[in-house]
């Protein structure tokens, strides 16, 4: 999951979103110098990462992106399944993609002060560029892709993952849901026990 997924699995508790965006940028056991909210927020971005690389349907999606993208297939994967989740937004939240991205961006601007140096940097482009929202178009997911791709240090074909996303489009969304409908249920015990 990009930072859609993470969002969405993490609001409206404001110090799990927080968390979840830093969680790329916190490395080790730099989590426990956080307040004990945002680094549960850490550690849940940390299972969702790893939940979704070994979940089978996403396996699965990725053995089709393999072929054209190479290792990069999972970087793909996270990208695409939050366009997924943004054309599907209404069947996973009760109000609009362009409210829940305004809350998320009020969430995290208000704990500024608890982002590392890249997270504020990352942070003021995300907000200035309205990615959340962006990830529903096919124009928004293919200008991620193309500056996801030019930031990587070497040759790639991570564009291609779009088209190839078209070409399976019924079965990837369809793995989608099963992989997304179990990760959410884990995230709920793990880190909502008790609700």
């Amino acid at each position: 999951m990009n930072y859609l997924g993470h969002f969405i699995l993490s609001h409206p508790n404001q110090e799990l979103v927080t968390g979840n965006f830093i969680g790329d940028f916190v490395k080790g056991n730099d989590y426990l110098n956080y307040p004990e909210g945002i680094s549960r927020g850490i550690k849940m971005h940390r299972f969702i990462d790893e939940y979704t690389d070994t979940h089978e349907s996403s396996m699965h999606c990725k053995s089709l992106l393999r072929p054209i993208v190479g290792k990069l297939s999972g970087v793909a994967l996270d990208i695409l399944y939050d366009h997924i989740l943004a054309n599907n937004f209404s069947n996973h939240a009760t109000y609009s993609l362009t409210d829940f991205a305004g809350s998320c961006y009020t969430i995290i601007s208000e704990r500024k002060s608890y982002l590392p140096l890249k997270g504020r940097y990352v942070f003021y482009h995300m907000k200035k560029n309205n990615w959340l929202c962006r990830y529903d178009s096919a124009e928004g997911i293919q200008t991620t892709l193309r500056n996801m791709s030019r930031r990587i240090q070497f040759e790639n074909n991570l564009l291609h993952s779009y088209n190839i996303y078209l070409e399976h489009k019924d079965f990837i969304n369809l793995q989608f849901e099963r992989f997304f409908a179990s990760l959410r249920t884990e995230v709920h015990n793990r880190f909502y026990p008790g609700l």
